[in-house]
């Protein structure tokens, strides 16, 4: 009886164990929820500059971001044939998803960049009063829902060379009250392309350093044709 004991005791200490386990497990655990980043580590690493950084905060509302469909290796895959090829064709309509980012918060709404290759910048219309023009690149501008910046890459002498494009298109339901909306936008647009011509090797790109600044109402910008 005594052994019958022995055996019953050590059954139990194993079935509890098997419990412990399998509650350590996940059983009943609760599920993952979607990995969250910081800025300095999103889309490769675009917003890792304090400027950027505090940018993408102002625009997003938040600290922490979650990244959606965004396809950077096909987007730098496809500059770089354009690059070497020249660009003549009208741009891809939509361009290419560089990033895309959502804030970790419950309601928060998409920020997308997007790049595109064409064969020149647009030239500076002073009757787009909607329009703030800001010194980066062959162009650059923002409005309240999105800003542009244009550069030229040419990395090698035997390049033909392109205009590359970048877009930081918003998150809607921002009031057009706040007065940075339009800087920080640009900013974005204007890191992005910094990040897509440091990856190609752009050289002479003009592109600001920071916080591009505005220019003064009715400030020339120069035309931005490709090299």
């Amino acid at each position: 009886m005594r052994r019958c004991a022995g055996v019953l005791t050590r059954t139990a200490v194993a079935l509890t164990a098997a419990a412990v386990l399998a509650g350590c497990s996940g059983g009943g655990a609760e599920p993952a929820g979607p990995r969250t980043t910081a800025a300095a580590e999103v889309c490769g690493g675009f917003a890792r500059d304090a400027a950027t950084a505090a940018a993408l905060k102002g625009v997003m509302g938040a600290e922490r971001y979650e990244e959606g469909a965004s396809h950077p290796d096909r987007a730098l895959a496809e500059l770089r044939e354009l690059v070497r090829a020249g660009q003549e064709n009208p741009a891809r309509p939509q361009g290419h998803t560089y990033c895309r980012l959502r804030p970790a918060t419950p309601d928060g709404q998409d920020l997308t960049l997007l790049v595109n290759g064409v064969a020149e910048a647009p030239g500076q219309d002073p009757r787009l009063t909607a329009t703030t023009w800001y010194a980066s690149g062959a162009r650059a501008f923002a409005t309240h829902g999105h800003a542009k910046v244009y550069f030229p890459c040419r990395p090698k002498p035997s390049d033909r060379g392109i205009v590359i494009e970048t877009e930081a298109s918003a998150p809607d339901g921002t009031a057009e009250t706040d007065p940075q909306r339009r800087t920080r936008l640009v900013t974005l647009a204007n890191a992005a392309a910094r990040h897509v011509a440091a990856e190609l090797g752009c050289t002479d790109t003009k592109l600001a350093t920071g916080v591009p600044a505005p220019l003064p109402k009715g400030g020339v910008h120069g035309k931005g044709a490709a090299p």
